[in-house]
């Protein structure tokens, strides 16, 4: 098995792919919607991701200091 380091790049682009994981999570259940039905995406499952999206926003991404994993990944 084969092994990198991880770099400041990798690092550093984090904080953006935990944000694109929550549009992908919303996405991958409006797309499931026909085939397990839309009880889940009701206004209540909307007002709670689309918080998570803006929280992340304004706690996280753009203050993101990732300086803690860059040393322990060395």
């Amino acid at each position: 098995m084969r092994h990198r380091k991880v770099g400041d790049n990798d690092i550093d682009v984090i904080p953006a792919f935990v944000a694109i994981r929550e549009i992908w999570l919303l996405g991958l259940h409006i797309d499931l919607g026909n085939q397990f039905g839309w009880g889940l995406t009701n206004d209540g499952y909307y007002d709670y991701h689309f918080k998570v999206l803006r929280d992340w926003d304004k706690n996280v991404l753009g203050r993101y200091d990732a300086g803690w994993l860059r040393e322990s990944a060395v």
